[in-house]
């Protein structure tokens, strides 16, 4: 799920994720270029970013601080 700091959320697959940022394939209408966002991975581990660019149903999202490189491969499945 990825969220907005108003309030609003949407269904996210996360493709081509980094330590420091990923792709989103979204349903969030809503996402705008330099919005913050969190995107929620389960009910322990969220993620803030700031969107950097939106297209479609995707968007790219910068991470607020890196990620591991551990934990990029437990979200890719890698």
């Amino acid at each position: 799920m990825v969220h907005s700091s108003h309030g609003d959320r949407g269904k996210a697959l996360i493709h081509d994720i980094s330590v420091h940022g990923c792709h989103l394939e979204t349903d969030a209408r809503w996402m705008r270029l330099g919005q913050f966002v969190s995107l929620r991975l389960s009910s322990d581990w969220t993620i803030q970013a700031v969107v950097r660019w939106v297209r479609d149903h995707r968007a790219g999202v910068e991470f607020l601080r890196p990620i591991t490189d551990a934990d990029a491969r437990e979200i890719s499945g890698d």
